[in-house]
């Protein structure tokens, strides 16, 4: 009986050990991982090295790069065209005289032109290039760009700009041109020259004033042979200047 009892009695001490060697070694366990995690937690992070930046050969770039930038520059400060210059970038087209006059003289026709405010004035000037450029032949009592006779295109730009010419009763339209108009010493631009002809007086429509009547310019056309275009005022030493006239537009311009 005693002998029973003592090995039940070391069986259940044998229990109890394990038991307790099994939880120690739960403990032991538990304890190592959260050292782990601990250490992991305050351990930095490894900082990863930049990669090597690969050396690129700028030898003689810089000296090249003012060749792709200077269109470039150009084109941020290039202005647009004037409605003239668009329009009519060559007057020698709209010339009939065979005496080309020189591009830079040119130039300066159209500096003055663009220089020219708004206004009933210089739409007057651009109506009467705007015909020349087509060259409507001479067409004695005309009216349209099918054709004109000097009075008679003096009327048709003076009317499209906004001027009223009243013609009375058996008047030459150039009296009425002139009548309608203030005789002046000095022109301008939109402003009327005329001549004395052998039957009746002619005249052109000033687009350019210049030093001498060589280098001043006006439009219109004279004769069959002469269509409308741009003349300077000594087209022809014949005629007698009468004189110039003041155009007074709508606007004041």
């Amino acid at each position: 009986m005693n002998q029973l009892v003592k090995s039940i009695e070391f069986g259940i001490s044998i229990l109890l050990l394990s038991e307790m060697t099994y939880a120690g070694v739960l403990d032991l366990a538990n304890e190592k991982i959260k050292q782990e995690q601990h250490q992991t937690m305050q351990k930095p992070k490894p900082v990863k090295k930049p990669k090597p930046v690969k050396k690129v050969e700028t030898e003689g770039l810089l000296e090249a790069m003012p060749t792709v930038r200077e269109p470039i520059k150009e084109g941020l400060t290039m202005k647009k065209p004037s409605f003239i210059r668009k329009n009519f970038p060559n007057l020698n087209e709209l010339l009939r005289d065979s005496r080309k006059i020189p591009v830079n003289y040119w130039e300066k026709v159209l500096s003055s032109l663009d220089e020219m405010p708004s206004g009933n004035r210089k739409q007057a000037i651009i109506n009467a290039l705007t015909i020349a450029k087509k060259h409507p032949p001479f067409l004695l009592g005309g009216n349209t760009e099918r054709g004109f006779d000097s009075t008679t295109f003096l009327r048709h730009i003076l009317s499209s700009a906004g001027v009223k010419i009243s013609q009375k009763p058996r008047e030459k339209l150039s009296d009425t041109l002139m009548r309608t108009t203030t005789k002046v010493a000095t022109a301008k631009p939109g402003d009327l020259v005329f001549y004395k002809g052998n039957i009746g007086s002619f005249g052109l429509f000033i687009i350019y004033v210049g030093d001498s009547d060589d280098t001043s310019l006006g439009i219109g056309t004279l004769e069959s042979n002469y269509p409308v275009a741009i003349y300077d005022f000594s087209m022809n030493p014949n005629f007698t200047k009468t004189g110039y006239f003041h155009v007074i537009y709508p606007d004041n311009s």
